[in-house]
């Protein structure tokens, strides 16, 4: 055995400490995406990752519990004051479609250690706003501004992230780099669509 193998009584003697080693289940998993079977797979093989069983109901609970007390819906996403309306001028049902995709596609990680004054922001609408409402603050400036940063085809570097402050968007690149390849399998999707 080399070095780069794993000894499997190594892994056995890890698996039973950890109480790892509980066999698969015998039921069958139905999701088409594969997710949960790949999640079950990991789960039953993984040594370095385990999944708390109680920790995952605690957030199933805690999740369930919030969305039933918030009446999270259609209604409340036209609750909130930066999410653009249906019927509201150029916000047809293809207009939403690909607003929501775009903004799906740049809400991650908006971390910054910078106090909330010199944070990432943008201003709309005469009032600043940071992380997430920032970013979707931005997206409907754009519009207003006549730069659809939610149009496929204007997906670039320019006009995206810029704000208030001397911090940029946080993971500006990164973000970029989404919006490249998701344009990438749109445009050989409708390719391959004809």
């Amino acid at each position: 055995m080399s070095d780069d193998e794993a000894d499997p009584e190594l892994i056995a003697l890890l698996r039973s400490h950890l109480g790892l080693d509980a066999q698969p289940s015998a039921h069958v998993i139905t999701s088409s995406t594969g997710i949960l079977a790949d999640a079950e797979y990991i789960y039953n093989n993984s040594i370095d990752v385990s999944i708390s069983m109680s920790g995952t109901h605690s957030a199933a609970t805690e999740l369930y519990n919030q969305f039933t007390s918030r009446s999270y819906s259609a209604k409340s996403w036209n609750d909130h004051p930066l999410h653009p309306t249906l019927g509201d001028e150029r916000w047809d049902e293809e207009a939403m479609v690909r607003f929501i995709f775009t903004m799906d596609l740049l809400n991650f990680s908006f971390w910054s250690e910078l106090s909330a004054e010199e944070r990432w922001q943008v201003e709309w609408r005469g009032k600043k706003w940071t992380g997430y409402s920032g970013m979707v603050a931005g997206l409907r400036r754009g519009v207003e501004e006549g730069r659809d940063l939610t149009d496929s085809g204007a997906w670039q570097k320019e006009g995206l992230g810029g704000g208030e402050t001397g911090e940029g968007m946080p993971m500006l690149n990164e973000r970029c780099e989404v919006l490249r390849e998701a344009g990438k399998v749109l445009r050989e999707a409708s390719r391959r669509a004809g």
